[in-house]
């Protein structure tokens, strides 16, 4: 399958402390047409989220400095961010972690192994909902 353009330069915050995974998706996001952030930090990415406010955010749940969980629960919560799109996309999978990620906030929740197509048609959608 093609790579999706995105519709407008959407920057997008990438927080996966697995390289090869992290290296995966920003090379497509690239690709694709987004600006892209990264980190491997929970902590930074929250710094990230609230200094670049980002149009979407991708999110690993365990990641060194604090979780994504709780990163997606304290972005949701803040007035300021709380209009940003977060996908989870983690290996957390059991029925109980992904409630527990909607809980916290999540638009989206993506468990690896992952199809990228999958993970780049959730970012059209929310690409198409946010601008630049």
């Amino acid at each position: 399958m093609a790579a999706m353009e995105a519709p407008r330069a959407v920057t997008v915050l990438l927080a996966e402390d697995n390289i090869t995974v992290r290296d995966l998706v920003e090379r497509t996001l690239i690709r694709s047409g987004y600006e892209v952030l990264t980190t491997s930090d929970g902590r930074e990415a929250l710094e990230l989220i609230k200094e670049k406010r980002p149009g979407i955010v991708i999110l690993d749940w365990v990641m060194p400095g604090m979780q994504g969980s709780q990163v997606c629960a304290l972005v949701k919560t803040d007035p300021e961010t709380a209009d940003i799109p977060v996908i989870m996309l983690t290996a957390k999978s059991a029925e109980r972690d992904i409630e527990m990620g909607f809980e916290h906030g999540a638009d989206e929740y993506l468990t690896k192994p992952f199809e990228i197509e999958e993970l780049e048609l959730m970012l059209r959608h929310f690409a198409n909902r946010v601008g630049g």
